[in-house]
């Protein structure tokens, strides 16, 4: 039996929220893990919950691949926000109206090139 989707909204009652941070934060750091062993990719995870309170998770020296990245930021390079997700998955999502596919096919800049 599948499961129920959800509304990707703001969880407003704490405790779920909390119980939801804790147990999608344990699944994306089993997935990085997944997704480093699979593809043989160095991965560094950074997350800070709504009590600024540190999690983090990397496939090898945690300072080593922050270092890559701060010197590569410097160059132009791939980078999504939570607006091009959004705009992707309505535009693929089925059921989507065509003015929501429109809107998030016009506004698809979902790999920008950042320049720091």
């Amino acid at each position: 039996m599948g499961r129920k989707k959800i509304k990707i909204e703001r969880i407003v009652d704490e405790r779920n929220r909390q119980v939801t941070f804790t147990k999608r934060k344990n699944g994306l750091m089993k997935k990085a893990m997944e997704l480093s062993v699979l593809c043989d990719c160095d991965i560094a995870l950074v997350i800070y919950n709504s009590n600024e309170k540190l999690y983090q998770y990397s496939s090898g020296d945690i300072e080593d691949v922050l270092r890559r990245f701060h010197t590569e930021c410097a160059e132009a390079h791939e980078a999504r926000n939570n607006q091009d997700l959004f705009d992707q998955h309505f535009s693929t999502q089925k059921g989507a109206s065509a003015r929501e596919r429109a809107q998030a096919s016009t506004s698809r800049s979902m790999w920008r090139k950042v320049k720091i």
